[in-house]
């Protein structure tokens, strides 16, 4: 069933939650992004509505919170006693984590933070992986090295052909997926998420699947979260993939993988 159209705009305060993640258990969620939805792409399926348009004449670039703002703010959510259940921190919100520009300082701040006060806390990070393309970004190297402290590098790989990918990602820059793919391919540990869709963009054809099965093999990652929509997305005409077709997929990865192939976990 289509999900319904035009949702409505949603933000992320810089701490927000605790949720329960279909993928991670109770998580609280860390927004590097600021109020705004300005990303390094501009997912067509995002329930977060596509990226705001610039200010007239350019305007001022986004207010983000620096490190030292993230890292008290935790601490003290943590000292007020907000942790109770909460077994994982995810790095999500409004945009891209890796494009704040202390994101490796905010890393090993919140790895710190997690072994004095909350041990056993998982740091996960939900990443296009933009911020791991040298040419938009000198510090993609620190990037690299500070998703490697990390216990859930999931970069988000959601289709296998340059031209699917594109339409569904719009990413900044004129990003190709050769370029993108160079970039994660030297993640370790390293989870992809790939979210398949219908309607305008169909990502869940026998090319579709070939194609992405041979990038999989390429980047062997650890695992593979495979996912659908369950929110409204920007474009109406992007849609949730039924569960008997996702669960089929499911069977297809698995029943074709061969030794050092990934896990294939459906959600």
């Amino acid at each position: 069933m289509p999900l319904p159209s035009h949702p409505p705009r949603t933000t992320a305060t810089l701490l927000y939650g605790p949720v329960s993640s279909r993928r991670f258990g109770v998580s609280l969620g860390i927004n590097l992004s600021g109020p705004g939805k300005q990303c390094s792409f501009n997912c067509r399926y995002c329930f977060r509505g596509f990226n705001d348009a610039p200010a007239p004449g350019g305007g001022p670039e986004q207010a983000l919170p620096d490190a030292r703002t993230v890292l008290a703010t935790l601490d003290a959510w943590l000292a007020a006693g907000g942790q109770a259940d909460v077994v994982d921190w995810t790095l999500a919100g409004n945009g891209e984590p890796t494009d704040h520009p202390e994101f490796p300082e905010i890393i090993a701040g919140l790895v710190r933070l997690r072994d004095r006060r909350a041990p056993g806390v998982k740091i996960s990070v939900l990443t296009n992986g933009m911020g791991l393309v040298p040419r938009r970004n000198p510090r993609a190297a620190a990037v690299r090295a500070a998703l490697g402290l990390t216990d859930r590098p999931c970069l988000k790989l959601d289709a296998g052909r340059p031209d699917s990918w594109r339409r569904l990602a719009q990413p900044a820059d004129g990003v190709t997926l050769d370029e993108w793919l160079a970039a994660a391919a030297v993640v370790r540990p390293l989870i992809l998420q790939t979210l398949f869709v219908q309607g305008a963009i169909d990502t869940t054809t026998p090319d579709e699947l070939a194609a992405l099965q041979a990038v999989y093999a390429r980047l062997q990652p650890e695992t593979v979260y495979l996912l659908t929509l369950d929110k409204p997305p920007a474009d109406a005409d992007i849609l949730p993939v039924p569960r008997e077709r996702m669960a089929a997929i499911g069977r297809q990865f698995t029943a074709d993988a061969t030794p050092g192939s990934p896990r294939f976990l459906l959600f």
